[in-house]
């Protein structure tokens, strides 16, 4: 995250210094809420970083997308966050 996104989200998830969408808190929920991981990983992979996307291993997406989650009050599971698209559909992003 340090590398690859906090010039644009900032150090916080918030309060980046080019304007790049929160990734924490309600602008996070209502955008990505109600969708899977497989939703926000294919998303990440593929606009991510807005000058390079796509460049970064299947394994950093992954880990990118779990700080995500992570940020966002999601419990960690008891292993990495896979980085395979059907493996994440089945994980859920809607909140109880």
């Amino acid at each position: 995250y340090e590398h690859n996104c906090r010039d644009c989200h900032g150090s916080s998830l918030d309060n980046g210094e080019f304007g790049g969408a929160p990734l924490r808190g309600s602008y996070f929920r209502n955008r990505w809420g109600s969708g899977s991981v497989a939703n926000l990983y294919a998303y990440t992979k593929s606009r991510m970083p807005p000058d390079r996307p796509g460049v970064l291993s299947d394994k950093v997406y992954a880990d990118l997308v779990a700080y995500l989650l992570q940020a966002n009050g999601y419990e960690s599971g008891g292993r990495e966050l896979p980085a395979d698209p059907k493996t994440q559909q089945s994980m859920s992003l809607k909140r109880d």
